[in-house]
């Protein structure tokens, strides 16, 4: 671990002097000194201005702006929001800003502040210190209850009072305090979730400080704050998943002799180590532990260390006194090599994606950002819908403004790969970076193709000591790269628990219990348990915390459209997918194969295709052979005489209305003596089945005829699954 990374809280101040400008002047005096954190918000930051000539009024204030020690702008400027009061004579006064606005993480370490008024411009100087605190180890400002704390602000002799969350912070827990800084003692029964230092007097703000529990005994765990940012320690108690989780890191490698790793490597159980064979069969020779897809070969000697990074906060050892704790138990990890020094393959990507699928992985964690990997390409579409198809989640990272010099941009317009090669929202899930006061880093990708945002700032993980400048095995670093294991340990543990959960059932409960974007782990776990009472068992009807949300999700399905509801509802919970180009196509017909899909992820049971395959002639292993041959084995359906299931055939309106009745085993009536519709007689096969639908009014038809023969549209069953889902 690099120890000044530990010790070092980025506490900003800016010191505040005054020269003479053109004509006016402007001068500064104690109370013109002013601190707070980079990074934080700036409400409430005074400026004291001195004036000559006249007092500064609120209305003469255009814009505050910063300016490198050059003069030349920064980029950073407010133009609203603005106070200005009485600072203690007849021409001071103080501008302070009544907005929540933020410094940008980039900002130079010197240089001035130019407020722009209608009278005159006005240069202050400002500085950039850091301060290192060594007094009890402060771990990047998560605090350990017992554990003494040093805030810097203003104001902090005349505070009222001090709380930390909801606790007051009493005499007994201050241990010494002056007009710039105090020094207090977390409370012994300080929670995680209380992590606000708040001065109550009226010219101070809240400062977040991270209280951070000792749950385990890995000596670094006190400063992986993520875990109580993201309110992981609370979605331990939630529940703890049995399911053993395989998780492939595309990346340059993970460190496999690593004491805080080595005993969470994948093993190719099928493959024989060093016969240069290919034992299993998967046309890899000797893949033990994953491939090397840049160089093609068994070589996974890391070519770097990022992915051991990737690697530690996904899963690192808990509990064995070392290093780290990562954040999902039961977890192997398969290393599979995209990436060297000199940058990533595209094409290495996207295999490498087809062999996590194929070789069992659960979830893959694909956090690059090399310009030549990450421009848009759709060469990554095929293989991330062939993850999706097959219940594997792709998370990837958002980027660090890497093709646009080290500056984040809005992904909604200028796309990149793979975190924007989605075709609906469930493909890929995109996780960009916060910083640590809980904004967003001048350095961080946004926008449309982001689902969730996790802490990306000071990320403490494993890495691999010859890529370290102390030859360490632990370190700290920055970007959306860290975020993106962080939301991949979420999400294996919920899959753990929780095995069969559709992609877009993880993309709907991440989203949903996010706040303003951010992932809250233990939010997303409860409204999974509220919603699943089994691994295999779908709540249907019960959306519960997270309602409908009535918006377009497919381009051709727009917010008005008659079954919207129905379709956006079976979007959600995983049961029905969108084409490729964004489409839904409710007007074309479906066919045996694609009802059944739609029926099975109905009931939310996502088959394993190893173990459905080869039910009929016609069903061998295509996509549709798990779905197909899950329901003959349930006796939803049977073949035709001829043993064919005829997978491609359309299907018409009652043979659909059997196997959906069928499939969530509603119970028909023994005979029918009035006949449902007047194109249905008593006697006819489907009679049975065209009575209960109507009795449950699952149907759109609401006339004298129901046309039996007509064949199914997609958005017809769409409507009558969703009715018949939430009765």
């Amino acid at each position: 671990m690099r120890k000044k990374w530990i010790t070092t809280s980025l506490i900003a101040m800016f010191v505040l002097t005054f020269f003479a400008p053109l004509e006016a002047r402007a001068l500064a005096d104690e109370s013109g000194k002013v601190t707070f954190t980079k990074g934080l918000d700036m409400e409430g930051v005074k400026i004291s201005v001195y004036h000559q000539s006249a007092p500064l009024a609120k209305e003469n204030v255009k814009s505050l702006c910063f300016l490198d020690s050059y003069f030349l702008e920064t980029g950073y400027c407010v133009t609203t929001g603005f106070e200005v009061g009485y600072n203690g004579s007849e021409n001071s006064r103080f501008v302070s800003l009544t907005e929540n606005y933020h410094l940008p993480i980039d900002l130079p370490a010197t240089g001035y502040i130019w407020l722009e008024t209608t009278t005159e411009d006005i240069f202050v100087e400002y500085t950039v210190s850091d301060y290192l605190y060594t007094r009890d180890v402060v771990y990047m400002d998560v605090f350990v209850p017992g554990q003494s704390v040093t805030v810097f602000g203003i104001g902090m002799s005349d505070a009222s009072s001090l709380q930390l969350g909801e606790k007051i912070i009493d005499g007994k827990n201050i241990i010494s305090r002056s007009s710039n800084q105090i020094t207090f003692k977390v409370p012994s029964d300080a929670k995680p979730g209380g992590r606000v230092f708040q001065l109550v007097n009226p010219i101070s703000n809240a400062i977040p400080v991270y209280v951070s529990p000792v749950v385990f005994n890995d000596p670094y765990q006190p400063s992986q704050w993520y875990l109580a940012q993201q309110q992981i320690y609370e979605a331990y108690d939630v529940f703890a998943g049995e399911s053993e989780m395989v998780v492939a890191v595309v990346d340059d490698g993970i460190y496999l002799n690593h004491e805080d790793l080595s005993s969470k490597i994948w093993l190719n159980e099928d493959e024989i180590q060093g016969n240069g064979l290919d034992d299993d069969k998967n046309g890899f020779v000797d893949d033990i532990f994953g491939w090397n897809f840049l160089h093609g070969n068994k070589d996974l000697e890391v070519k770097g260390a990022h992915g051991t990074m990737v690697a530690g906060i996904i899963a690192a050892e808990k509990n064995n006194e070392k290093g780290i704790a990562g954040i999902a138990d039961n977890v192997k990890l398969m290393p599979l090599i995209v990436c060297d020094t000199m940058g990533c393959d595209a094409a290495s990507v996207a295999n490498a994606i087809k062999y996590a699928v194929d070789n069992g992985a659960d979830v893959i964690n694909v956090s690059l950002g090399t310009s030549g990997v990450t421009a848009y390409s759709e060469v990554y579409n095929e293989v991330i819908k062939y993850a999706n198809d097959h219940n594997v989640p792709v998370v990837a990272a958002a980027g660090n403004g890497d093709v646009n010099g080290g500056i984040g941009f809005d992904l909604g317009q200028f796309k990149q790969s793979p975190v924007c090669n989605e075709t609906k929202s469930s493909d890929v899930i995109g996780v960009g970076a916060l910083a640590w006061l809980v904004s967003l880093p001048a350095w961080a990708n946004y926008g449309s193709c982001v689902d969730v945002y996790a802490l990306g700032e000071h990320v403490v993980s494993t890495t691999v000591p010859i890529y370290d400048l102390e030859g360490g095995l632990y370190t700290a670093a920055d970007g959306s790269s860290f975020s993106a294991p962080i939301a991949t340990g979420v999400i294996s543990l919920i899959k753990s628990a929780y095995p069969n959960i559709s992609n877009a059932a993880l993309h709907k409960y991440l989203t949903a219990s996010s706040i303003e974007g951010i992932l809250i782990a233990e939010d997303a776990f409860m409204l999974i348990k509220e919603q699943y009472t089994s691994a295999d068992d779908f709540v249907a009807g019960e959306v519960s915390a997270v309602d409908v949300d009535i918006q377009a999700i497919f381009s051709d399905v727009p917010g008005d459209h008659k079954n919207v509801q129905a379709i956006i509802y079976l979007q959600q919970n995983g049961v029905i997918n969108g084409y490729p180009d964004g489409t839904f196509k409710p007007e074309n017909y479906v066919n045996r194969a694609e009802l059944l899909k739609i029926l099975v992820g109905g009931k939310g049971i996502f088959p394993d295709a190893a173990m459905y395959n080869n039910c009929f002639p016609d069903v061998k292993n295509d996509w549709y052979a798990p779905y197909v041959c899950y329901a003959k084995k349930e006796g939803w359906v049977g073949g035709y005489p001829d043993g064919t299931f005829k997978p491609d055939k359309t299907i018409n309106k009652v043979e659909a209305l059997k196997m959906l009745l069928n499939s969530q085993s509603v119970q028909l009536p023994g005979f029918v003596d009035v006949a449902p519709f007047e194109d249905v007689a008593t006697t006819d096969w489907f009679a049975s089945y065209a009575a209960k639908a109507k009795e449950l009014g699952i149907l759109e038809e609401t006339g004298y005829f129901l046309n039996p023969g007509e064949e199914m549209k997609r958005a017809s069953i769409s409507e009558n699954l969703y009715r018949l889902l939430t009765l």
